[in-house]
């Protein structure tokens, strides 16, 4: 019970850490919906400029300027056509991104620990930087829960719920290492297994 109370707080987590993943398949979604209106719109008019030259009975000079209209008129069709169905299927694939990264418990950091928590073997905390280049911090920190592999998942969590999260994992997770240093880097870098402790 308290090993699955932990994995559902890692995936509240978790939300927080994908928060900027969704707001860019909102982004996507509306210009990629944008963009399936304008191709369906295009054919449909399109469609409609063809019925009314029908009805007005329209006629070209000769053969060869009819089926040059026809291609042009086919390319013209075929490439509304394309944005419209194109923009559709990128709907859909942002809208199954949208769904997937919603739920935490997909993220890899939140599977980890649901699934072989044996595999971790250090654990430590880092302050969020507000940029790259930014020496300011957010009120956030990174949990980062490293593996036997050499594998780092990273999730995000608010400065005031870190030192409990870290002190249940202490308990869910006794063969792992906790807290960051130098001498713990190295170990990783070079054997992550170093990092397990006799639990």
């Amino acid at each position: 019970m308290a090993h699955e109370s932990l994995t559902n707080e890692l995936a509240a987590a978790a939300k927080l850490t994908w928060l900027a993943h969704r707001i860019g398949c909102v982004a996507g979604l509306v210009v990629a919906l944008g963009i399936a209106v304008f191709g369906f719109r295009g054919y449909a008019n399109f469609q409609g400029e063809v019925a009314r030259a029908k009805l007005s009975g329209d006629t070209y000079a000769t053969p060869e300027a009819e089926q040059a209209a026809l291609r042009r008129d086919d390319k013209r069709r075929s490439e509304a056509l394309a944005f419209g169905l194109g923009g559709l299927l990128v709907s859909a694939a942002l809208g199954a991104a949208f769904v997937y990264f919603a739920n935490g418990k997909f993220h890899p950091a939140v599977r980890q620990f649901g699934q072989r928590p044996q595999d971790i073997v250090w654990v430590h905390a880092s302050r969020v930087k507000a940029s790259a280049t930014s020496t300011a911090y957010l009120p956030q920190m990174y949990l980062s829960l490293c593996t036997d592999r050499g594998r780092t998942l990273r999730l995000v969590l608010p400065d005031e719920s870190t030192a409990g999260v870290l002190a249940k994992l202490e308990v869910a997770l006794p063969h792992a290492t906790f807290g960051f240093t130098n001498e713990h880097l190295d170990a990783f870098r070079s054997d992550p297994k170093r990092l397990r402790r006799a639990s």
